[in-house]
């Protein structure tokens, strides 16, 4: 069997129940944060990743900063975020909210939406 390499940090947005961070778990990454406005699926996802925030909370009402802080990291590594197809009027662009008032200033390693 191969070792697991931990990679570093990692933010989950739009977490639901954590399927998508379940995999970059299982690579090696170290999820810190889950966040969803879904509290049912928060409640999931903390059962997938009892190390992790599991913070209910609107994207568009996060900032980068904030995120920083509630990973308790200084550098986080990757930031990866499945927008859900609901919930989002379609005049809110979710990759704009992403790049500019998130990622951009948490600037991850990698970034996958």
């Amino acid at each position: 069997m191969i070792g697991i390499h931990t990679w570093g940090p990692c933010i989950d947005l739009f977490c639901g129940a954590g399927g998508l961070s379940c995999g970059f778990a299982q690579a090696g990454f170290d999820i810190q944060v889950g966040v969803d406005v879904d509290a049912s699926a928060l409640l999931t996802f903390g059962r997938n990743h009892p190390q992790a925030r599991a913070i209910k909370e609107d994207i568009t009402r996060l900032t980068g900063d904030k995120l920083r802080e509630l990973a308790g990291s200084g550098k986080v590594l990757g930031m990866i975020g499945g927008p859900p197809c609901q919930g989002y009027p379609e005049k809110i662009v979710i990759p704009k909210i992403l790049s500019q008032k998130i990622i951009g200033r948490v600037e991850p390693a990698i970034a996958i939406q």
